[in-house]
């Protein structure tokens, strides 16, 4: 079999299971959740600066690890009045919280609210996932979140590799 021939012999086995709509379901999540996050900048608009201490934020709590304003001040090389402000709107929006920092009480730990913590209240589409997901059994329930959670791994993980 020729490497031209191997993907459409792959595609076609594929395309006569049940994992070809398991796939395109994926990718219609991927498609809404892409559609959604450019509705949100649209009406929501926050800017570029605001995008992208949101995503180092989340980043650094993915990894476990504490970041700081200072920390975003170095990394955007922006000066610190202007990651304060930012940082304010990022509060009020609900977007993120901040924490005493134990290592040094002058700075503060900048951390993103969870939009599944019932503590910090659930936004509108996490709410209506919820509704759904009520109507699935323990077992279902489990099988689906495995699967999401390969799925959320394999997409952290592209271009990485």
């Amino acid at each position: 079999m020729s490497t031209a021939e191997a993907p459409a012999t792959i595609w076609n086995a594929i395309d006569q299971s049940y994992a070809l709509d398991v796939a395109r379901a994926v990718e219609r999540v991927r498609v809404a959740e892409d559609q959604l996050a450019r509705r949100r900048q649209a009406s929501c608009g926050p800017s570029p600066l605001l995008r992208e201490i949101t995503r180092l934020i989340a980043e650094a709590d993915h990894r476990n690890e504490a970041i700081t304003p200072g920390d975003l001040a170095s990394e955007l090389q922006v000066t610190t009045a202007a990651i304060s402000k930012a940082l304010e709107k990022l509060e009020t929006a609900r977007v993120i919280t901040t924490q005493r920092n134990p290592a040094d009480s002058r700075s503060k730990l900048l951390v993103p609210l969870r939009r599944i913590d019932p503590s910090e209240g659930l936004d509108a589409t996490a709410v209506a996932v919820h509704r759904i997901a009520t109507d699935l059994s323990a077992e279902q329930s489990a099988v689906v979140s495995d699967f999401l959670e390969k799925v959320a791994d394999l997409i952290t993980r592209e271009c990485r590799d």
